[in-house]
């Protein structure tokens, strides 16, 4: 299908901020900062060229609208190299490449996302309650504004936003207003005139006036109106109704005030304010106050918990302006942290005054101690002209993640399938304060760490997986163990809580010895002698997988470690990996294995290399038996192996072999022990 489409108007705002330093009112620098576009308006007219289709009329007005947001911040980056600029197709893009959810909303629903300021949300909620479609970012990233998107799922024609961050106004305004919009006149004449032109003038107070925030003020109006009577063009002049009584509007320039609709008053916040009729300005004034700038200060402190004590983040910064203005004078200019029931919790005074300062607060209170989890208030107060005037509150939630279970050092045994697991270790942790709707995965890491007393490892692992606030992740620990560092964090806005605990994996208390000894035997049953694994679990390691000593700082059953801190290791005293310390049956499989497959053709390769030996000289030398032979291969399983002097050696004549008592007492005396100790 082919388009063919037209742009009748648009309306385009580009802005910037302007820094202007001066001594004695000389200016002397300037920047310019803070550079915006905004194409407030578009209007496209679509016309199919070879048929209706109202699908593809509004992929492709979303194409345009798409194609228009992201054209917003190439203006500045293709024209003025050094900027770089955001539009709300620019900025869900970058959030999206920083791993952010970006969720489309359909109606009917009611949206909520703590992460994003309450001036947004309502603007999505009354977008989801027209039936349009939302495309929105579950937290803002860093960015300098909000970037999302409404459209009507019907038509494609939408919004591409950018929206504030956090509560109220962001910094020093410049208002406009109609004064149509704050008042109304109608004009009752005689049917002989006809009205030509209304303009209206405020003449007290004078323009420009500074009001200090919160000061109420009487505007008083003079309309003149023009008109025709008789072909005769007239002029009379209105400042005052029948009873002589002026007329004028009241101005209240705060607290934080609303109309009758509930949107703020146009001056609620200190700034410039203009009003116009028929698009002229009729008269200015300012409001003085100090102001917060809410998108470019921090809003989270995350509290962690590190070596069994809480510590707080780095501090946050507020930036704000007190903006010196002829007509006022500043007497004290301060910065407090509130609760939530306003009380006051910390204070810094005479903090600096002008465009652009700065200060930090380290989420501590008055005492010195960490704030509680929970929503503060930062606000500014500044006195101009003997006056108290405060800033509307910023929001800062101060955060935490704390690991409800595990307990710290809670220990965990290797109890079920045959003492090789652990029971389903349950993993909760929760987000406080909770009264703040808190919403964000906490993620997990398990740091599993093994090590013989005398290092041959280290054997390490990690299990990471993510859980909502109260949520619960079990898992189990299978033919491992040693110490984990638990660990749960979680970030808001970049700004990290993380909270972590140790526990131990150690073994059982006992495996008991018939198991043991099925398990010896089943390993070993076409042997010579069935039963002969179990001697060698008595005689290596007293039949114990785990034994009592101090590992970690705990004194608990360990993988039982050979007398030189753990070369060898468990019932049959392996060499040592992660599978053989923790889990028997592979270590019992794996001195089966070594004895059938290494040590037994040890002894067979010698014998063997004897008799032919043996055999060249004119000597025949019968073979060992298969007891014997495993006499000889249990010489080379304990300690006292060797390359020369085995179980058997050969008589005095070449003959037959006797037992070499001789030539290798330990090793001969450590198999018989072996054979004793059979169960």
């Amino acid at each position: 299908m082919k388009m063919r489409s037209k742009t009748y108007f648009a309306e385009v705002l580009v802005s910037t901020r302007e820094t202007i330093k001066s001594t004695f009112g000389v200016p002397l620098t300037f920047d310019l900062s803070g550079y915006m576009i905004d194409a407030k308006e578009i209007c496209v007219g679509v016309t199919p060229v070879d048929g209706y289709d109202k699908k593809k009329i509004m992929n492709f007005m979303m194409v345009r609208g798409f194609e228009s947001s992201a054209q917003e911040n190439r203006v500045f980056e293709d024209n003025m190299f050094w900027l770089s600029g955001l539009s709300a197709v620019r900025g869900l893009q970058l959030l999206k490449s920083m791993k952010i959810q970006i969720t489309e909303l359909v109606p009917p629903m009611t949206y909520s996302n703590p992460n994003l300021h309450e001036v947004v949300v309502e603007d999505i909620n009354n977008a989801l309650n027209m039936g349009w479609h939302v495309i929105v970012p579950e937290s803002t990233g860093g960015l300098a504004g909000i970037p999302y998107i409404k459209y009507d799922p019907n038509t494609g024609s939408g919004a591409y936003m950018l929206g504030v961050i956090a509560g109220g106004t962001s910094a020093w305004r410049e208002v406009s207003t109609d004064l149509l919009k704050l008042v109304k006149y109608n004009i009752d004449k005689p049917s002989d005139i006809k009205v030509e032109k209304v303009e209206f003038e405020i003449y007290d107070p004078e323009q420009g006036k500074v009001f200090i925030w919160g000061d109420k003020f009487y505007a008083k109006i003079k309309m003149k109106v023009t008109y025709k009577q008789d072909g005769i063009e007239k002029t009379k002049t209105f400042d005052q109704d029948s009873a002589g009584n002026p007329f004028q509007m009241g101005i209240q320039t705060g607290p934080y005030i609303y109309d009758d609709t509930g949107d703020p008053i146009p001056w609620n916040n200190p700034g410039f304010y203009n009003i116009t009729f028929d698009g002229q300005s009729i008269f200015n004034f300012y409001v003085w106050g100090p102001v917060l700038d809410y998108i470019n200060s921090d809003k989270y402190i995350g509290i962690s918990r590190i070596n069994n004590e809480d510590t707080v983040g780095p501090p946050i910064t507020i930036r704000y302006s007190i903006k010196e203005m002829e007509g006022v004078t500043i007497s004290s200019s301060k910065m407090q942290i509130c609760d939530q029931n306003e009380s006051v919790i910390w204070e810094i005074e005479n903090i600096p005054i002008g465009d652009n300062q700065q200060r930090e607060w380290n989420g501590r209170l008055w005492s010195g101690e960490i704030a509680p989890p929970g929503e503060y208030g930062v606000k500014i107060v500044s006195v101009g002209n003997g006056k108290e005037v405060p800033t509307n509150p910023h929001k800062v939630i101060v955060f935490k993640v704390e690991i409800i279970s595990p307990s710290n050092n809670a220990d965990h045994d290797l109890t079920k399938n045959k003492y090789t697991a652990t029971l389903n270790i349950p993993f909760k942790a929760k987000l406080f304060p909770s009264s703040s709707n808190l919403k964000g995965d906490i993620k997990w890491s398990l740091d599993r760490e093994y090590d013989t007393s005398i290092s041959r490892g280290p054997w390490n692992s990690k299990k990471v997986f993510e859980t909502k606030s109260d949520g619960v992740h079990s898992e189990i620990f299978s033919s491992e163990g040693g110490r984990v560092k638990v660990n749960a964090t979680v970030v808001f806005d970049g700004v990290v809580s993380n909270s972590y605990v140790y526990i131990t994996i150690t073994g059982p208390d006992g495996i008991p010895d018939p198991m043991i000894t099925d398990q010896l035997v089943a390993l070993y049953k076409n042997g010579a002698t069935p039963r002969l694994m179990t001697g060698i679990a008595m005689q290596e390691s007293s039949y114990m997988q785990f034994r009592s000593f101090t590992l970690y700082d705990r004194s608990d059953k360990w993988p039982n470690e050979s007398d030189d801190g753990g070369s060898h290791i468990g019932l049959m005293m392996v060499v040592p990996n992660l599978r053989k310390a923790w889990d028997w049956f592979n270590n019992t499989k794996e001195g089966a294995t070594l004895f059938v497959d290494q040590k037994l053709a040890f002894s067979r390769t010698y014998v063997n290399r004897k008799i032919s030996e043996q055999n060249k000289v004119g000597i025949t030398l019968r073979n060992l038996t298969p007891v014997e032979h495993e006499n000889n291969a249990l010489v080379f399983y304990g300690p006292f192996a060797s390359a020369t002097e085995h179980y058997y050696e050969l008589n005095s004549e070449g003959t037959d072999w006797i037992i070499n008592t001789v030539g290798n007492p330990g090793g001969v005396g450590y198999a018989n022990s072996v054979r004793a100790k059979m169960r």
